[in-house]
């Protein structure tokens, strides 16, 4: 009992001095909840989730999602599209959410062609090849970069994840920085199943941090944070708290 003690409290020291590095969310009643944000849920600890109600502010990975009631499809219509959502079932699934959180984009969808900016909308095939409507015409994007719902993605040549994957492909930049983290998101990927997969580039090596394997990952490649170990250890920081692992990562090289 002594040892559990000890372990939550020593956990609750490191998390809190960490916090800003963390998602977090914002009640009606304006109370902040630090945690990662994740699948619909805020994990507050390494085993406590706090369950998204009454909830108006969302931070997630660094964009910033408010509560708004939703009219249905027509809500993501052309005219909406410097909005993005939390979700991505509302805008992909058949089913709209009458209740959602969004975030309200800087700039519309843009790729850039000999150094033209085209705006259009971009879009993600069932084959996952990225699409750009220019002058009324869908067409396939086969550029180095691209603006789509309010984060930037690079062409990268990258580790395979399943039997059958790319090896290479359109990485979502979450984090830019002495390091990058990249999401990768595959549609219908191994049995059928979507895939979501994270690398991290530093020096100019693009590493794959495996779900189970990325603690011992990310300490074997910054021996220069000793005290990363012990992050990981008390379960300050995980594989669902990846963003704000980086941003720690990144404070302290």
């Amino acid at each position: 009992m002594k040892k559990i003690t000890l372990f939550i409290f020593l956990f609750s020291i490191s998390f809190y001095s960490q916090k800003h590095y963390f998602d977090y969310v914002v009640t009606n009643e304006n109370d902040t909840v630090y945690g990662a944000y994740y699948n619909g849920k805020l994990k507050k600890s390494s085993k406590g989730k706090f369950k998204l109600k009454n909830i108006k502010t969302i931070q997630s990975k660094g964009l910033i999602y408010s509560y708004v009631e939703s009219v249905g499809k027509s809500f993501f219509s052309d005219e909406n599209d410097s909005l993005v959502s939390l979700y991505k079932q509302d805008t992909y699934g058949a089913v709209q959410r009458k209740n959602i959180y969004v975030h309200k984009l800087k700039t519309r969808d843009y790729s850039v062609v000999n150094n033209d900016t085209i705006y259009g909308k971009i879009s993600q095939s069932v084959s996952n090849n990225f699409e750009q409507i220019i002058n009324n015409e869908k067409k396939i994007l086969n550029v180095k970069s691209f603006f789509f719902r309010g984060f930037k993605y690079e062409f990268k040549e990258k580790k395979k994840l399943f039997f059958g994957d790319a090896s290479s492909a359109y990485l979502k930049v979450l984090y830019l920085g002495k390091i990058k983290l990249y999401e990768h998101y595959i549609k219908g990927g191994y049995n059928q199943s979507d895939i979501i997969g994270y690398f991290i580039e530093y020096k100019s090596k693009l590493t794959y941090l495996m779900p189970k394997r990325s603690s011992r990952i990310l300490v074997a490649l910054f021996p220069e944070i000793p005290e990363l170990h012990d992050l990981f250890r008390n379960r300050t920081f995980s594989y669902s708290s990846l963003y704000a692992t980086i941003i720690y990562i990144n404070d302290n090289l």
